[in-house]
């Protein structure tokens, strides 16, 4: 699934408003479609990084 297929069907889903616009997108993980899918299915609902990757000055996601 592409990224514009994916972000129309958030929308269809009521998860992104309908107005909303892409903007960028990103794969994360070696199953993107997997994980995709899940995301869509509300099962997947979080992401999570290694603090240890981070720069010393780089802001940490709120």
């Amino acid at each position: 699934m592409k990224a514009e297929e994916l972000f129309e069907a958030a929308k269809e889903a009521g998860a992104v408003p309908k107005s909303a616009k892409l903007q960028s997108s990103f794969q994360f993980g070696v199953a993107a479609d997997e994980l995709a899918s899940l995301v869509l299915e509300e099962t997947k609902t979080a992401t999570a990084s290694v603090y240890e990757l981070y720069e010393k000055d780089e802001p940490l996601p709120e």
